[in-house]
């Protein structure tokens, strides 16, 4: 059975574009399950099921709570998202919007305070919905030692280099396993994206960019999206903005010189606690809540440790950028009364402004 809802366009998309849509679409990289065609002057996108067990049940709760957010408004009356133009078991198609780029790009360009502050309000949006009514949240984990049998089937050998790079930081390590032991806050549940990362945030660009404004953003990929902490989101948030910034500096830096990767760190985390202070003040305009900071740091170390294994993964070793990423979250947990105490600093001088 397949569901035609509302098009990007006059009018719903017919039987006849669906299959145009479909036979035309071709892989995207890096994305297995992700597929794009252009049709009558517009992009899509088609999200396939998994092939394993549940792969149908994950599919229709993503288009759920994408649809469930979409239903939600920001104070200008803007939707978080838009939900998919066609639907049936195995596959979602959504209408890519036009002259759209990632919130990633623009962290690694320095910029993207208005659309953190954008980002801010969304996500107190998301947040005002209790999320009653939906499974728990599945925000992604990174693979720690003592790895399980199963597990070393599926865990590359770049990613055991990596968690032996980290058994040389015992205090992150223990505080990384500590947050998996320990399970969710006590904040009150809500609905959460759970993958609320620069890279899942389309903001307008170049011509668009000036006719719409700063500010304007779009939400995709609902996938891990449920009930449970709204810590996970901003933490998601953080550790994206930190990847981003600190890739955009590791390029141009030697890695095998200390003060290089130090100051690479610094510069990141500074950019990104600013990003991170403009999203707060969006948020708070729209829910006054207030991180726990410690956790958040604790929730974004784990997600830089995913984002290292992930990149590792794809590479045909370790490389430059996971390896400094392990470091970044290393200095972050090694001594996190520190790091809580820079982030408040940055937070307190970001509301001040």
């Amino acid at each position: 059975m397949t569901t035609t809802l509302a098009s990007p366009g006059p009018g719903p998309l017919s039987d006849a574009d669906v299959r145009a849509v479909l036979d035309r679409a071709e892989p995207v990289p890096l994305h297995p399950r992700v597929t794009r065609a252009d049709h009558r002057g517009r992009t899509f996108i088609v999200k396939h099921a998994r092939r394993a067990g549940g792969g149908q049940d994950a599919l229709r709760h993503e288009r759920e709570a994408g649809e469930r957010a979409a239903a939600l408004r920001l104070p200008d009356g803007a939707a978080l998202c838009t939900p998919p133009v066609w639907h049936d078991p195995e596959r979602l198609v959504f209408a890519a919007p036009e002259g759209r780029g990632t919130l990633q790009d623009l962290v690694a360009e320095g910029r993207g305070a208005g659309e953190a502050r954008r980002c801010g309000a969304a996500a107190a949006a998301l947040h005002g919905d209790d999320g009653r009514g939906l499974p728990p949240a599945v925000p992604e984990r990174p693979r720690l030692f003592p790895l399980r049998t199963a597990e070393y089937a599926t865990t590359s050998d770049q990613v055991i280099a990596l968690l032996k790079q980290l058994d040389r930081h015992p205090s992150a390590r223990d505080a990384l396993a500590s947050v998996q032991e320990r399970g969710a806050a006590d904040a009150d549940p809500v609905f959460v994206h759970g993958d609320f990362k620069p890279d899942n945030i389309l903001v307008p660009s170049g011509q668009d960019r000036e006719t719409t404004g700063t500010g304007a953003i779009t939400v995709i990929d609902w996938e891990l999206a449920g009930r449970g902490d709204p810590h996970e989101d901003l933490a998601a948030f953080l550790a994206g903005a930190l990847s981003a910034s600190l890739q955009a500096r590791v390029h141009r830096i030697h890695q095998d010189r200390a003060a290089d990767v130090r100051a690479a760190v610094e510069g990141a985390a500074g950019q990104s606690f600013a990003l991170l202070a403009a999203m707060l003040d969006g948020y708070r305009a729209v829910r006054p809540w207030s991180p726990d900071l410690e956790r958040l740091l604790l929730l974004t170390g784990g997600r830089l440790l995913c984002r290292a294994q992930a990149l590792a993964t794809v590479g045909s070793q370790v490389g430059t950028v996971p390896t400094v990423l392990l470091r970044a979250l290393a200095a972050m947990l090694g001594d996190l009364p520190r790091a809580v105490a820079g982030l408040r600093t940055a937070l307190d001088e970001g509301g001040a402004r």
